[in-house]
């Protein structure tokens, strides 16, 4: 019987994964439907200019950041700052 819940979920995961690819706010709805009650969000951030490109969450709300908004002032990752946001 788990076998078949397992292969229930890794179809579903291939379904959200494929709507994603043609819209990227299904893709957070589809992950968030997967873990009821879960917060699920992406946001696309260009570091050096400290802009937001692109928010997305499953609740619909936005999410504004100006230049001097403190999450910039957090100390970033080395991966995040590398040229091409690869790991040096």
């Amino acid at each position: 019987m788990r076998i078949f819940a397992v292969v229930n979920v890794l179809h579903r995961m291939r379904e959200v994964l494929e709507a994603g690819r043609h819209d990227p706010a299904s893709l957070v709805h589809g992950l968030a439907s997967l873990v009821p009650g879960v917060f699920c969000s992406f946001s696309e951030l260009d570091l050096p200019t400290r802009r937001q490109l692109s928010y997305r969450d499953n609740y619909g709300g936005p999410l504004e950041m100006t230049p001097d908004d403190p999450y910039w002032r957090l100390p970033s990752a080395p991966h995040l700052s590398a040229p091409g946001g690869r790991i040096p």
